[in-house]
């Protein structure tokens, strides 16, 4: 049943008694006066009053406890933000560590270049011989002789590799070293992969020499 603002107003005012009749004016009283002989005249439109006012406050009790769920999920709700913005925190975090790691690693790495470079430019230029050999002493690796066209394939792995020909024979030589010292660590190498018959030759002017000539040199 709707209810009317003027039965609200008369449930209220005889709950409160003379108290609240004291702040209505005259013409107030005189009409709730009215409206109280109309209801004793009607007991049965007190009582649904009374029940549908029985209602409303059953109806509020509900709506609160409902307001009350909610704010407990709200605060739910704001304790899971708090801690994804922690997460969050601390992925940013992670991420800026993980960045500073590869900023430096990549300036390591340009340093490292840098030095190649600078060392590639340093080094004076070699003049070679007519055979292709570098002018003064050289220190290489013979690693076997083979025949026209007998050369194996695999040497041509070694990008430092030179074969010597020599009538029908191509000696096949490793690497180009000014210091003998840095040859033998060569052949020492080339003897653990397997060419165990390798041994230095040395070089002067594209010219095979004896040891003792290019130590001597």
């Amino acid at each position: 049943m709707k209810i009317c603002i003027p039965f609200i107003i008369l449930a209220f005012v005889l709950s409160t008694g003379p108290l609240f009749s004291q702040s209505m004016t005259k013409e107030e009283i005189k009409h709730w006066k009215k409206v109280a002989k109309e209801y004793r005249k009607n007991p049965a439109a007190l009582m649904e009053l009374t029940e549908e006012h029985d209602r409303l406050q059953q109806n509020s009790g509900q709506f609160q406890e409902r307001i009350n769920n909610l704010e407990s999920e709200l605060m739910t709700e704001k304790s899971r933000i708090v801690e994804l913005e922690q997460e969050n925190a601390r992925l940013n975090n992670s991420l800026a560590a993980t960045q500073q790691t590869l900023v430096n690693i990549q300036n390591q790495q340009a340093q490292a270049q840098q030095i190649r470079e600078q060392q590639a430019t340093s080094q004076p230029s070699v003049s070679v011989s007519e055979s292709g050999m570098p002018m003064g002493t050289v220190f290489m690796v013979q690693v076997g002789a083979f025949r026209k066209g007998g050369v194996p394939q695999k040497f041509y792995q070694y990008d430092d590799l030179y074969v010597e020909e020599a009538g029908s024979m191509h000696k096949v030589l490793i690497g180009k070293y000014r210091s003998y010292d840095d040859a033998k660590s060569r052949l020492g190498t080339l003897k653990r992969e397997g060419y165990s018959n390798a041994w230095v030759v040395p070089f002067i002017d594209g010219q095979r020499v004896s040891l003792k000539e290019a130590l001597n040199n």
